[in-house]
């Protein structure tokens, strides 16, 4: 390893790529974030319809789709 090099960092810097990771980390964090916040105002649309499910049904289906949009954004990670 160069002198000054260590796990990762380079005279107290970090390197480049670790940053923008750590960015892209972020920007998903936030974006999970705000999709729960609509998926939970979507609910509760729906709760207020006259042809609303019942509140299993809901948390089920709500359940369902975070699980999988989850494990898309995981894979589209793990293929960088």
């Amino acid at each position: 390893m160069a002198p000054g090099v260590e796990a990762g960092y380079f005279f107290g810097y970090d390197l480049p790529m670790q940053r923008s990771t750590e960015d892209i980390e972020l920007v998903l964090q936030e974006v999970c974030v705000q999709h729960c916040s609509v998926e939970t105002m979507r609910c509760d649309f729906v709760k207020m319809s006259p042809h609303r499910k019942n509140d299993s049904d809901l948390r089920l289906e709500q359940e369902e789709r975070m699980t999988s949009e989850k494990s898309m954004l995981l894979k589209a990670l793990d293929q960088r």
